[in-house]
């Protein structure tokens, strides 16, 4: 509100916007221009980025003191509130067209997971029994005797070595917990000149 009526954006003339944006600090002409924008609807940093060369919290401090009348500062305070509403509206409708995805058919529903120490003993192999159609997914350690490779029926695909269910756990990152950062440092001898303390 200056001089007891209602500056709105549409009342400010582009030659006011213009010297507005050629002056430097705060003149009539750019306190004018940065309220009537403020009654309008923008925000304190949309006010300054349309001026220039002055910051949001310019902004802020010169409308509060020019004491604006708590109407218009409702006003404005509706328009932010309709404008943010906007805004989550689009993000949220946006979001939801990202999110939906299709379900997986049964057929690329992942394959049950195999416990390995009971997979069937005519379905291990040995070394010397491996061929190109079965599962090479190592079981045990190969230096005791009950070691052995899965044996079941390959995925598909060429040059894949695993049964469906190894095939998927291959893929999948190694999840032990790694020693903590600086455990060298904390299980140093008492003596040890870089010996965290």
């Amino acid at each position: 509100m200056i001089g007891g009526a209602t500056t709105t954006r549409a009342d400010i003339a582009g030659g006011d916007l213009d010297q507005a944006r050629r002056e430097n600090g705060w003149t009539a002409t750019r306190t004018r221009v940065a309220i009537a924008l403020f009654n309008s609807g923008l925000s304190a940093a949309e006010v300054a980025r349309e001026i220039g060369g002055i910051s949001r919290n310019g902004v802020i401090g010169k409308v509060h003191r020019s004491g604006l009348s708590e109407a218009n500062r409702k006003a404005s305070r509706a328009a932010g509130e309709a404008r943010a509403s906007r805004r989550k509206r689009i993000a949220d409708a946006s979001s939801r067209r990202s999110i939906v995805r299709p379900k997986p058919s049964p057929e690329e529903a992942p394959p049950p997971s195999i416990a390995d120490q009971k997979i069937p003993a005519e379905q291990r192999r040995t070394l010397a029994q491996l061929d190109s159609a079965c599962c090479h997914w190592p079981v045990g350690d190969p230096q005791t005797p009950d070691f052995f490779f899965c044996g079941a029926p390959k995925a598909n695909d060429e040059g894949i070595p695993y049964c469906p269910s190894h095939l998927v756990r291959s893929r999948q990152r190694d999840v032990r917990p790694s020693k903590p950062v600086g455990a060298a440092f904390l299980n140093a001898p008492p003596n040890a000149p870089w010996r965290a303390r």
